[in-house]
């Protein structure tokens, strides 16, 4: 009788092809399950492209998020002629890769100040804006919260990202109390002028 021939070992090119063919599908899983976001920059556009604007907006600050360390939090602000974009992205390896939200802001008030604040992050609020006067020094915020209850906060210029004339800001709420609407924006100028500009806009 003729002895069986033993099974020759997988070679290294075989083990080599097996893993690449591995990884290509479980790429191709996660990019599926992630909405193809790979990278921060994809799920940013692709949240600006649901907002239909005028033109892409560029980016004008960007920074990172404390109170959510644990999903890689970031949050940036950009703008066009239109508008100013405040995002929030975030990276959640076990759900769906990179994701953004946000809240955007339409330039269309008769003020030196552009101002909202935004509720999409699940860990803390953030007030955002711009100042097109140079010349105003610091800034207090009158809102009422959600409870009824009248607060302030004040920022001032120099904390500020100054540029092409204007103050830009994203600065988190400090309240605990959920903040509902901006009642009155009081603008201390250099000179020792104050301005007050009433709102009835409920917030962003």
């Amino acid at each position: 009788m003729k002895e069986k021939k033993s099974a020759k070992p997988v070679s290294f090119r075989k083990k080599t092809c097996y893993t690449l063919a591995f990884c290509a599908a479980w790429l191709l899983l996660y990019l599926v399950l992630s909405g193809y976001h790979l990278t921060p920059n994809q799920a940013l556009r692709s949240y600006e492209d649901t907002l239909l604007l005028s033109a892409p907006t560029q980016m004008l600050m960007q920074g990172k998020s404390l109170s959510a360390p644990d999903d890689f939090a970031r949050w940036r602000l950009s703008e066009n002629e239109d508008c100013l974009l405040f995002s929030l992205y975030f990276f959640r390896p076990r759900m769906d890769g990179w994701s953004a939200t946000g809240s955007l802001l339409e330039y269309q008030r008769n003020t030196p100040v552009e101002i909202a604040i935004d509720h999409s992050s699940t860990y803390e609020d953030y007030w955002f804006g711009k100042i097109s006067d140079p010349a105003v020094l610091s800034m207090e915020v009158r809102y009422e919260t959600a409870q009824g209850e009248a607060g302030s906060e004040t920022f001032w210029t120099k904390d500020m990202l100054y540029h092409n004339g204007a103050y830009y800001f994203v600065v988190p709420a400090s309240s605990s109390a959920w903040v509902w609407s901006i009642s009155q924006l009081v603008l201390h100028t250099r000179t020792g002028g104050t301005q007050i500009y009433d709102f009835e806009d409920v917030s962003q």
